[in-house]
């Protein structure tokens, strides 16, 4: 009876075999509930990473449309200091040629108040 010797000891290790295998399936089961659970948290955390990139990006966009209204600004009161500037310089002008004639008037009114004194006194003379 020796076959019923090489059967069981053929039984025993296919026993070991199976229980063998149901050991590493399980081991590799658990190794991959594993992996899925860290590829669950690195999803998660691309997630949340891809928020802050997106928040960032928002960010810098207001950041460059801010900059962009100050630099608009700035460019516009230049043009109006510079408008400003012109117009006083004209004015300055017109100061000048108002004041150089108002002399002029002044020297010429009393030129004339030097005359009427004259022509006074020849009156008084002819009298």
């Amino acid at each position: 009876m020796p076959w019923r010797q090489e059967t069981k000891e053929s039984t025993s290790k296919v026993g070991e075999i199976l229980a063998l295998l149901q050991s590493r399936s399980k081991s590799t089961t658990d190794s991959m509930m594993q992996s899925i659970e860290i590829v669950e948290a690195v999803i998660i955390s691309s997630d949340k990473a891809q928020q802050q990139i997106t928040l960032a990006s928002n960010i810098v966009e207001q950041a460059s449309d801010i900059s962009l209204s100050v630099a608009t600004a700035i460019e516009e009161q230049s043009i109006t200091t510079e408008s400003i500037a012109k117009s006083v310089e004209m004015l300055r002008h017109t100061v000048q040629d108002d004041k150089d004639n108002v002399l002029a008037v002044a020297e010429e009114a009393n030129g004339l108040s030097l005359v009427a004194n004259q022509m006074e006194q020849n009156i008084t003379r002819f009298k």
